[in-house]
């Protein structure tokens, strides 16, 4: 059983929290084995301190349950308590990918001395951005990286004289944008890849890919044919499921619900039907377009009643349509269909109530503390400390907000207090020295 541990100083004494105090101390109780029990307003502390090992177990008042007193002549007394189980520490393997919580730190300003909060990335006081000397690095040491060059890869034509133009003229601007804007951007953004036409073959459909003029199989000119569309690679997300389905599809493969209400955006009309094209255009899509990235359509009640659904399931409540227990199975000649109680939501809650009062009872563990002397005191102050539960009073500290001070002004001020607090502390040590001097004359001459 893992137990809670707490901190020890060099002199083995326990580390206590904010607001706790020690109310007893206890030698010689046993729990692995001999030791010392600190009882404090908000732990029961045990230790034992040795040259070669040294255990701790820490144990919270709030987390005690039960305590018995079991007081004999003949055996050493007991006293047994039943706390809640510790919860396990939970070690995440996966600190690779999380960045660490690092403390921020307050800092000094170099120009005026002002301390500020590790938030502040200028000084309050003077406005002097924060200096950081592990972030000062040379620039001569920062090499450029190198681009690729682009210009040996062949550019892709289309089959149309006007779309060539087109083409060498945008790449022409794009490469003249790029060189003017080289020395001012060291990382310039990456041009889109061109997109590669298909042809297909009219005689063997083989589908031939860039600028060809006759098909690379059976030499069939391909001149007046048109590029194929590029394929829709973007799945259909279903709103219902949240299922990626296959860019054709119209039914969810999970759910079955139809896409035409779960998708994002669908337009109804068929795939079969001819689109309306236009000289400029280059490829004709099809109607039917998934975009994922729209709002999403939820149906209302006027769309949903074209769907067909099986005969009584009921659209506004689906809950009703699950069946808690199986009924379709004859019963037994001695037994009466009356008698058996359908599964209600109260019974549920019920049982999973009972199964929780269960674990809680699991998930307690009890805990013996043997003591040679003093098992009375000690455990009337354990009972006194568990009736107050000084781990509910929450103390609430009042800070004062500090006012800063801007300027000229508040520079001279802060010297002014910095020299006030100085000179206040050397009269308090030459008080004390001259207080010294007079206990050591008294020593030397008593009389």
């Amino acid at each position: 059983m893992d137990f809670d541990t707490f901190e020890l100083t060099a002199n083995n004494y326990p580390v206590l929290r904010n607001n706790e105090k020690i109310v007893s101390r206890q030698n010689n109780v046993t729990i692995l084995t001999k030791g010392i029990v600190y009882l404090t307003n908000l732990r029961l502390l045990w230790l034992k301190s040795g040259p070669s090992n040294t255990k701790t177990i820490a144990v919270n008042l709030e987390d005690i349950l039960s305590k018995e007193i079991n007081s004999n002549i003949l055996t050493a007394s007991t006293i047994k308590l039943e706390i809640r189980k510790p919860k396990k520490r939970e070690i995440n393997n996966n600190n690779s990918n999380n960045q660490p919580n690092v403390a921020l730190e307050d800092w000094e300003c170099q120009i005026c001395n002002q301390m500020n909060s590790g938030a502040d990335t200028v000084c309050v006081l003077c406005g002097v951005p924060k200096i950081d000397d592990k972030s000062s690095v040379d620039e001569g040491d920062v090499k450029p990286k190198k681009r690729k060059d682009t210009s040996s890869k062949p550019p892709i034509y289309s089959r149309n004289s006007y779309s060539k133009n087109s083409y060498n003229h945008n790449d022409n601007l794009s490469s003249l944008s790029y060189t003017s804007n080289s020395s001012n951007k060291p990382l310039p953004v990456k041009p889109e890849k061109a997109q590669i036409l298909q042809f297909e073959c009219p005689a063997c459909t083989y589908i031939n890919e860039g600028n060809v003029d006759c098909c690379k199989v059976c030499m069939t000119r391909l001149d007046g044919i048109k590029p194929l569309p590029p394929p829709r690679t973007k799945p259909v997300v279903c709103s219902i499921c949240l299922y990626s389905n296959e860019p054709n599809a119209t039914v969810c493969s999970i759910c079955a619900m139809p896409l035409k209400y779960c998708a994002s955006k669908f337009n109804s009309e068929s795939t079969n039907t001819a689109t309306t094209t236009n000289n400029n255009d280059l490829f004709s899509f099809s109607n039917n377009y998934f975009d994922s990235s729209s709002p999403v359509h939820y149906p209302n009640l006027t769309e949903t009643s074209n769907i067909s659904v099986p005969n009584g399931y009921d659209l506004t409540n689906p809950y009703s349509n699950i069946s808690m227990g199986d009924t379709s199975k004859e019963s037994d000649d001695d037994d009466n269909i009356s008698d058996i109680s359908p599964i209600t939501p109260s019974s549920s809650v019920a049982s999973s109530y009972m199964s929780s009062l269960n674990n809680l009872k699991e998930d307690t563990v009890k805990i013996k503390l043997l003591f040679k002397s003093g098992l009375s005191a000690f455990y009337n102050e354990l009972a006194a400390t568990l009736k107050e539960e000084q781990w509910k009073i929450t103390v609430v500290e009042n800070k004062t907000p500090k006012t800063q001070r801007v300027g000229v002004a508040g520079v001279i001020r802060n010297i002014q207090e910095n020299q006030k607090n100085t000179s206040e502390l050397m009269n308090q040590a030459f008080q004390d020295l001259n207080n010294l001097m007079k206990k050591a004359s008294e020593m030397v001459n008593p009389f």
